[in-house]
């Protein structure tokens, strides 16, 4: 299944599961159930807003600084902590340590087995591409069109 469907997919399920969460809110009794799914549909939206505000939407480059433009916010690196920026290894293998992983992208922290620990603001992990920082860690990222880098 493809990453495109299986988030579609996957935000079903999740509507699906807020809906009956506030559907079931609405027919308990029981003060302690309504409760606890209280707190589990406070969860759920909180993920869902999250989720959202992190994904990753474009990547900028300007004569001073990379933008990282997400739907909540700016990153920005500037040019001159930047070494060097080369495709993601097709042999990388790569664990989520904190974060988000396909629904809207790939944002958070993770770890590849020859990167190291590094911050993700992806989309498509076929088209990421590696910034090596300066005394930092790296930042990945996803490109429609790797001519953004050729001005580093």
């Amino acid at each position: 299944m493809s990453l495109v469907w299986t988030t579609i997919v996957f935000q079903l399920l999740w509507l699906a599961a807020t809906a009956y969460l506030i559907w079931h809110i609405f027919s308990l009794t029981s003060q302690e159930l309504i409760m606890f799914d209280s707190v589990l549909l406070i969860i759920l939206v909180v993920c869902q807003i999250a989720e959202i505000y992190f994904a990753p939407r474009e990547v900028m480059v300007d004569e001073e600084k990379l933008t990282i433009r997400l739907v909540g916010k700016n990153v920005f690196v500037k040019r001159e902590d930047i070494v060097k920026v080369e495709p993601l290894p097709e042999s990388e293998r790569i664990v989520r340590t904190f974060g988000i992983g396909g629904v809207f992208g790939y944002t958070g922290w993770f770890k590849g087995n020859t990167i190291g620990r590094f911050r993700a603001y992806a989309t498509d992990m076929n088209r990421a591409y590696v910034i090596y920082r300066k005394l930092q860690r790296p930042i990945l990222v996803s490109v429609a069109d790797a001519a953004v880098f050729f001005n580093l």
